[in-house]
């Protein structure tokens, strides 16, 4: 007879039937609650007495495919597979080093932010890309000397 064994208190389970009854309860948690990670199953664990470590509900739930799916959440904007036609960048060919001076090249962003569930809205900005602030870099400043 082991040591552990011998200390173990009368009505305390034995150690392999205790993992059983964990991955038993954190599978019908994940059943229940499907969009829940392995930090909700821990909390709730918690709330039901049991005292275990996240570290360890993690390794049981990638152990057992339980981890919930991520959702996109985000909404696709740009179709690049489309029939029209596209233009070259100038700039790119020219170099972005040859402006010299104010207002020779402005460049244009739309941004989509959805205002409401499926109804996404623009944005639209013209800005210069010498002289002023652009993308959240002022040109004057971002140099090094």
């Amino acid at each position: 007879m082991t040591r552990a064994t011998y200390y173990r208190p009368a009505g305390a389970v034995a150690p392999g039937c205790e993992a059983v009854l964990l991955r038993e309860r954190i599978e019908a948690i994940v059943l229940e609650f499907p969009g829940y990670g392995y930090r909700r199953v821990t909390k709730q664990l918690e709330r039901e007495g049991w005292l275990v470590n996240h570290k360890r509900v993690l390794r049981i739930m990638r152990e057992e495919s339980l981890l919930c799916q991520l959702r996109r959440r985000w909404m696709r904007t740009t179709d690049s597979a489309h029939g029209l036609r596209t233009y070259p960048n100038l700039l790119a060919h020219a170099g972005w080093r040859a402006l010299t001076g104010l207002d020779q090249a402005w460049v244009a962003d739309i941004t989509y932010v959805r205002w409401q569930k499926g109804s996404p809205t623009w944005r639209r900005s013209w800005m210069p890309i010498r002289g002023g602030w652009w993308g959240g870099v002022c040109p004057a400043r971002s140099t090094r000397r």
